[in-house]
């Protein structure tokens, strides 16, 4: 989230050459594994002293939500927006939507949030509709974050909702915004190349202090809408659902070879790659497709 680059998150698995697999260790720390060590296995760690099985399915189940929201980029402009404005970090933004609107007795009062946190992970699609996610969105912002419900509280989520896949959109696609959203995100990564990974949202002037823009959104060659409905852990792969835009990340595209075919092959695409650049600071005389 600091360098505005995908995370990889792995699950801790035991290897038998380990320092952890020594028998003493493993009674010391009370380390557990859902299976047994033996040969072709990776045993995942399920509980050790400082974690319980249950714990680790909260961590496992904040480690997917952050993935689809981040990752694959439902709420990644939203959390961005939600830092600047509140001050309250991304994983907190996301835990705070997991913790109120998750609930299964907040069902009623955030039915699309609720879906969307608990099941939209395993769906990989529109909950019902984006439209519907970023409306009740709208109202979690304002009612439990305290976001002023004005013209860049607007921006940040047509834009967010035009950065969103689904079927049946037509690309290329534009939308004219109040508040430049692509100046105001291009300087954010300029202000983390600089060195403000954690305090950007002190140097950067707030949206809302933005003159008008407009954001163009392409899916040219359908990559992007093919991955709906894709496997979650593709995104290690660096498969993600950033179209082409002026805030979209770079991406790797998969080709899925007809039925019957054994394998799948995967090609490198150039998407956006301003943002990586940015981020790592490259000049763009050293870029390289």
């Amino acid at each position: 989230i600091d360098r505005d680059i995908p995370a990889r998150i792995n699950h801790t698995t035991m290897l038998v050459n380990s320092p952890m697999n020594n028998p003493e260790y493993r009674t010391e720390h009370q380390i557990e594994t859902g299976t047994a060590l033996g040969p072709g296995k990776m045993p995942i760690l399920v509980s050790t002293k400082t974690y319980t099985r249950d714990d680790l399915e909260v961590m496992l189940n904040v480690r997917q939500l952050y993935i689809l929201l981040d990752n694959f980029g439902v709420l990644r402009l939203c959390s961005r927006f939600m830092r600047q404005q509140t001050g309250m970090q991304e994983m907190d933004f996301y835990q705070k939507l997991l913790d109120i609107a998750g609930r299964p007795q907040k069902q009623v009062q955030w039915p699309v949030l609720n879906t969307l946190v608990n099941w939209g992970q395993h769906l990989m699609t529109p909950v019902y509709s984006w439209a519907l996610v970023l409306d009740e969105l709208r109202l979690f912002l304002v009612q439990e974050c305290g976001v002023p419900d004005d013209g860049a509280l607007d921006s940040i989520l047509m834009a967010q909702h035009a950065l969103l896949p689904a079927h049946g959109r037509a690309y290329p696609y534009s939308v004219e915004l109040s508040h430049d959203v692509v100046a105001w995100h291009t300087q954010m990564l300029a202000a983390k190349a600089a060195g403000h990974w954690r305090d950007w949202q002190m140097v950067v002037p707030p949206l809302s202090e933005f003159p008008a823009g407009r954001l163009d959104v392409n899916d040219k060659d359908g990559w992007v809408t093919d991955m709906l409905g894709c496997e979650l852990e593709l995104s290690s792969a660096g498969v993600n659902w950033d179209m082409d835009s002026g805030i979209g990340r770079a991406r790797v595209d998969q080709i899925s070879i007809p039925p019957g075919s054994r394998r799948k092959s995967y090609r490198w695409a150039r998407l956006d790659y301003s943002s990586l650049f940015v981020a790592y600071g490259v000049s763009s005389s050293s870029r390289r497709t």
